[in-house]
C-alpha cells in the first residue's frame, strides 16, 4: 500500500511537473504596440510598457528614433492603459486619466510639453506634430507643435479648446497641414485645420466620421456615407450609391466602407478583392501603411506596402485584434498581429525574441 501511495506521489509530481506554467508565473498579456524607427513599445496588461528595441540597419533609423533616456523614462511608467505619438513626443494614458509623455530625439522641440494638469482623458489621438486627449466631459486637449501651416493670428490649440460634448477625436495629416475633426454626442460634427478642405456636411445625424489625407467622412444614422475634401468629387456618384454602411475609412483618394452584412465595398478599383471577403466585423486604414479587414473567425486581410511574402504569411494568422507594422521609411519591413489571448504573431522579425530580450533589462 506504501509502495502504491509513494508512486502516485511520483506521478502526480510528474504531471504537475509538465502543465504550463501558471497564470501566475506567466507573462502579462500584451494590451497594445506602438512602433517607432528604433524600437517597438510593448504596453502590457499589467501597465508596464517595455521597449523592444530593433536593429539598426544600414539605412539607419528616421525621425521617430527614441533615444536611451527616453527609453528609461518609458520603462518606468505604470498603470498605462494606452499609448500615442506624434513626431516628438509619446504619450501614456494611466488608468486614472492622466498623461505622461515623454520627448523623442533631439530635434522637433514642441511648443507644449506638459501634461501635468491633464485629468479625466478616456483615450488618446496621435497627428504630426500634436497629440490630442479626449476627456470624460467631451472636452479636447492638446500636447506638442501647434501645425506649422496656420493662419498666424489664430491659434489652432486654442480653437479645440472651445470643443465640447466630443465622443470621437480623428486627427488628419496632409501635405497642406494638420486638421481635427470630432463627432459630438448629438450626432453633429466639429472640425479645425487647414480651410481649404473644411467640413461641408452633413450637418447632423452622423453615427461615425474618419478623416486621412485630403479626406474627411462621415456615416449617418441612415446608414449612408457622406464625403468631403480636395478629391471627394470624383467618386461622389459612387458613395451616393452606398447604402448600410457602419463603418467606413478613407485615403488621399479613396474611400472604403463596411455594410451591415459585413461586406465591403470601396472606391478604389485596385481594391476589387475586398469587395469577395465575407463576415468582416471592422475595417482599418493608416495611410501610407496598411489596410486591414478583421473578420468574426478571427482572421485577417491585409494589403499593405510590405512584401507580399509577409502579408502571404499574415493570411494564415488566427484570433487577431489588431495589425501593426513598420514605419514605411525604416530599414526593416515587418508585420506584427496582437491576439485575443495578449500575444503576438510576427512577419519579417522574430519579436518573441526581441520581446525575451527587452524583458532582460528590466
Amino acid at each position: 500500500m506504501k509502495k502504491q501511495i509513494v508512486c502516485f506521489f511520483i506521478a502526480a509530481l510528474l504531471v504537475i511537473g509538465s502543465m504550463p506554467a501558471s497564470a501566475e508565473n506567466a507573462e502579462p498579456e500584451i494590451r497594445q504596440l506602438l512602433v517607432l524607427d528604433n524600437v517597438i513599445l510593448v504596453l502590457r496588461a499589467d501597465g508596464r510598457v517595455i521597449p523592444a528595441c530593433l536593429e539598426d540597419d544600414e539605412d539607419g533609423y528616421g525621425e521617430l528614433e527614441m533615444q536611451k533616456e527616453a527609453l528609461d523614462a518609458v520603462a518606468e511608467w505604470k498603470d498605462i492603459i494606452e499609448l500615442a505619438n506624434c513626431n516628438s513626443l509619446v504619450a501614456g494614458l494611466k488608468k486614472d486619466g492622466t498623461v505622461v509623455t515623454v520627448r523623442i530625439g533631439d530635434y522637433n522641440v514642441p511648443e507644449k510639453t506638459e501634461t501635468d494638469d491633464w485629468t479625466d482623458v478616456v483615450s488618446l489621438e496621435g497627428g504630426y506634430s500634436f497629440i490630442g486627449g479626449l476627456r470624460e466631459d467631451g472636452t479636447v486637449l492638446t500636447v506638442g507643435s501647434e501645425p506649422m501651416i496656420y493662419p498666424d493670428e489664430l491659434s489652432f490649440f486654442d480653437e479645440l479648446a472651445d470643443w465640447t460634448d466630443v465622443v470621437k477625436l480623428d486627427i488628419g495629416v496632409c501635405s497642406a497641414g494638420e486638421y481635427a475633426v470630432g463627432l459630438r454626442s448629438d450626432g453633429t460634427a466639429v472640425y479645425e485645420g487647414i480651410y481649404d478642405v473644411g467640413w461641408t456636411g452633413p450637418d447632423n445625424h452622423i453615427t461615425d466620421i474618419a478623416c486621412s489625407g485630403w479626406m474627411l467622412i462621415a456615416v449617418r444614422e441612415d446608414g449612408r456615407v457622406v464625403a468631403n475634401g480636395e478629391d471627394s468629387w470624383s467618386f461622389a456618384k459612387t458613395i451616393n450609391d452606398w447604402r448600410d454602411v457602419r463603418q467606413a475609412v478613407c485615403g488621399d483618394t479613396e474611400a472604403i466602407v463596411l455594410h451591415n452584412n459585413g461586406t465591403i465595398s470601396a472606391t478604389n478599383s485596385s481594391r476589387n478583392k475586398l469587395e469577395e471577403l465575407k463576415n468582416v466585423e471592422r475595417i482599418e486604414l493608416v495611410m501610407y501603411r496598411y489596410f486591414a479587414a478583421y473578420q468574426k473567425n478571427g482572421s485577417v486581410y491585409i494589403e499593405s506596402y510590405v512584401p507580399d511574402e509577409l502579408t502571404q504569411l499574415s493570411r494564415t494568422w488566427t484570433d487577431i485584434v489588431q495589425i501593426y507594422t513598420s514605419q514605411p521609411y525604416g530599414g526593416q519591413c515587418f508585420l506584427l498581429g496582437l491576439r485575443t489571448d495578449g500575444t503576438v504573431l510576427s512577419a519579417g522579425i522574430d519579436f518573441n525574441s526581441l520581446y525575451r530580450e527587452a524583458l532582460k533589462s528590466v
